[in-house]
């Protein structure tokens, strides 16, 4: 799963009742060690592919639903 920093930044407020900007989110995940996924090409190709069957796919159900009468 691919969490953004708005996801996280809202998980973090919860968990410990702080509230930080989402690019300081992204500061710390990169003090911490963290990448950007876009930094490995294997995984940016993952995500390309993924993002393109989810379309297909969410394309495929609208269709489905076309002609149908209610």
């Amino acid at each position: 799963m691919r969490w953004r920093r708005i996801d996280l930044k809202g998980a973090i407020g919860e968990k410990f009742g702080v509230e930080f900007h989402e690019r300081y989110v992204g500061k710390l995940l990169k003090k911490l060690g963290f990448s950007h996924p876009a930094q490995n090409e294997r995984v940016v190709e993952a995500l390309k592919n993924r993002r393109a069957r989810n379309h297909h796919l969410y394309r495929m159900r609208n269709w489905a639903h076309i002609g149908q009468s209610k």
